[in-house]
């Protein structure tokens, strides 16, 4: 142990160890990015952090046993909603696990909230293990979700516990300053269809479709699209000017198999695709994988169409989100991290935005049932525009007041705003008033209504 007063010292028990040294590294060297050592107490008490004489003791509340087990009981039916005072200022804080409670007495501190355990259920995720509820889909539905239930999915809660901790700490006199952040937008875009049609047989079969169901006033637009060659689709060049404008480059998630009725079935390897892979990345955005349907339980099919999109662009494929947002915890993580991938942003719930990882900073993925972090990422999405207009069946007012909520709390953290906004979502049929969505999403200060 170092004899340096100003260092940050913490001793972990042996109770939930490899997951509570996990969290201390997530909030301490990844979020606020300090240093400290760490010592391993052979006991089952509580996590201690220590600076010269001051010290703030976090209760363990939660792991019970050195070699952890999740069951559907251990989660919460409740939460404590309230908030801390630290030095003179309330910090907004929920408790999943322990009580919303802070002790000091001279240069002790005492948490009873424990928060290392809560934002270690948000991040890794262990909740949708246990609880086998699922959609249509096999996606874990977010009606089920601890954070819809409970009502904080739009808190973004571990970066709460992110600031309490670091308000403690300055309190006990650190002497480190924290890692400087600032704000971001993150477009992302799901290459589901690069363009209206596939290939000359799918315009005929929906031209003969329309036709026999006397709309000749499709089937007429429909070809002139196709003799065109300028469709509903081609808002690649939108959305690239798009992200320019506000300072970023984004990332476009494509799309190499075909195995399910869920999948379009377009050919990456067209002339027209490679034409627009190629003028994407010659503008210096993003390509990205968007695997199938069906790849979120499959490590073949996945590491398939992953090498298929690599050798049309001709560069390694390190990003992406899964199709449907389908995924499987923690099996899918493993076939991304077993394919050398860097960062996946498939978390977020289909049918409500908010975080659902209880976070707005990408971070370092942790395997729960292996009890060990990952080389992944994950970036978590945050809003995508078809849970707005398709499930929550909101309005274009109502939509925009969502992202600005959204947005203005990821502001708060100087976090990242990732959102999912698809080529095919502009000129769609009953979509046309979600562009004043779309533009307000890029910009805060736009207002078209």
């Amino acid at each position: 142990m170092s004899t340096n007063k100003h260092e940050l010292v913490i001793s972990v028990p042996s109770n939930g160890f490899l997951e509570i040294e996990y969290m201390l590294r997530v909030y301490l060297s990844e979020f606020l990015g300090i240093s400290y050592d760490i010592n391993q107490e052979n006991t089952d008490s509580d996590t201690v952090l220590s600076i010269g004489d001051s010290s703030l003791t976090i209760r363990n509340a939660f792991w019970r046993q050195a070699t952890p087990e999740y069951r559907l009981t251990d989660i919460p039916t409740k939460v404590d909603k309230s908030t801390l005072t630290i030095g003179k200022k309330d910090y907004p804080c929920i408790c999943l696990y322990g009580k919303n409670v802070l002790t000091t007495e001279e240069k002790t501190w005492t948490l009873e909230n424990d928060i290392l355990a809560n934002g270690f259920f948000m991040l890794s995720r262990w909740e949708e293990h246990v609880n086998k509820k699922r959609d249509q889909h096999k996606r874990f539905p977010a009606s089920a979700a601890l954070a819809v239930r409970q009502r904080f999915l739009n808190r973004p809660i571990v970066n709460e516990y992110t600031e309490i901790l670091w308000g403690i700490l300055h309190e006990m006199g650190i002497q480190q300053s924290r890692k400087e952040r600032s704000f971001e937008m993150v477009p992302t875009h799901d290459v589901d269809m690069p363009y209206y049609f596939k290939n000359t047989a799918h315009y005929l079969k929906k031209t003969v479709w329309q036709l026999s169901k006397l709309n000749f006033k499709q089937a007429k637009a429909d070809t002139t699209i196709f003799l065109t060659g300028e469709g509903p689709y081609d808002y690649h060049d939108k959305q690239m000017d798009d992200a320019e404008k506000i300072g970023t480059k984004a990332h476009f998630f494509f799309m190499t198999g075909e195995k399910s009725k869920f999948d379009p079935g377009f050919n990456i390897e067209s002339k027209k695709t490679r034409e627009l892979l190629a003028k994407i990345k010659g503008r210096g955005h993003h390509i990205g994988l968007h695997p199938s349907y069906d790849t979120y339980k499959n490590p073949e099919l996945f590491t398939e169409e992953k090498h298929r999109l690599e050798k049309v662009i001709g560069s390694k494929v390190t990003t992406g989100r899964q199709h449907y947002l389908r995924f499987a915890i923690p099996e899918t993580w493993r076939i991304w991290e077993d394919n050398d991938m860097e960062w996946d942003s498939t978390i977020a719930y289909a049918d409500r935005a908010g975080f659902r990882c209880g976070v707005c900073y990408d971070f370092p993925v942790y395997d729960f049932i292996e009890r060990k972090e990952l080389k992944l990422r994950e970036k978590s999405l945050i809003m995508m525009e078809v849970s707005l207009k398709q499930y929550e069946n909101l309005s274009a007012d109502q939509a925009i007041k969502r992202i600005d909520s959204l947005r203005s709390t990821v502001e708060k953290y100087n976090g990242s705003f990732v959102y999912l906004w698809h080529n095919s979502s502009y000129e769609k049929e009953g979509w046309e008033e979600y562009n004043s969505v779309y533009e307000r999403t890029l910009n805060s200060k736009f207002d078209s209504l």
